[in-house]
């Protein structure tokens, strides 16, 4: 009888740590908390996106995603950023063809999980373009110089085209940054153990 209890007692204990465990408040962001849940889901979501274990040392970069993440969400949800569905849904078209991911093979909270990343990049880089987007020219001079110094004079406009949208997007890169960093430096984010 003392047995059945122990074991019985040890099961519940143990299902009660598995379960609590999951639930860890590991930070807040304003008060917003990423649980140990949270970081499980962004771990195996890099996994997939990466093909690949993520490593012990990569689970910062783990955490240090999702807390950027939540707060580029906060700023979107502020400023009112809408987005289509259809952008974000041939996103993850485009992502699994190109990653050749099987998407009816991956947990659908994942998937989920991925679709909200891919929603929330394009809310905030047109974010980045409402609040920056005035800022953001490229020097025509130098733009033709380097095809210049990398094509001798032999490209199409196609070309042209497609590098002075890379050093936009350099440029855009540059502000999202930027305000990422000065809205982290605006925000309460406490760790705990």
């Amino acid at each position: 009888m003392i047995k059945k209890f122990l074991f019985f007692y040890f099961i519940i204990n143990l299902f009660n740590y598995v379960h609590a465990n999951q639930y860890k408040i590991l930070v807040t962001i304003n008060n917003d908390p990423i649980t140990q849940m949270d970081l499980n889901y962004e771990i195996k979501i890099l996994s997939i996106l990466n093909k690949r274990e993520i490593s012990k040392q990569q689970f910062n970069v783990a955490l240090n995603n999702l807390i950027e993440q939540r707060i580029k969400n906060k700023e979107i949800a502020k400023n009112e950023i809408k987005i289509e569905n259809i952008l974000i849904n041939n996103q993850l078209l485009k992502l699994s063809k190109n990653l050749n991911l099987e998407l009816n093979r991956i947990d659908k909270n994942l998937i989920f999980l991925i679709k909200e990343k891919i929603k929330i990049d394009y809310q905030w880089n047109k974010l980045i373009i409402q609040k920056y987007g005035w800022k953001i020219n490229v020097n025509m001079k130098e733009i033709d110089q380097k095809l210049e110094e990398k094509y001798k004079g032999n490209y199409s406009n196609e070309i042209k085209d497609n590098f002075i949208l890379q050093e936009k997007n350099k440029k855009v890169a540059v502000f999202a940054r930027y305000h990422l960093n000065k809205l982290k430096e605006q925000s309460l984010i406490k760790f705990y153990k």
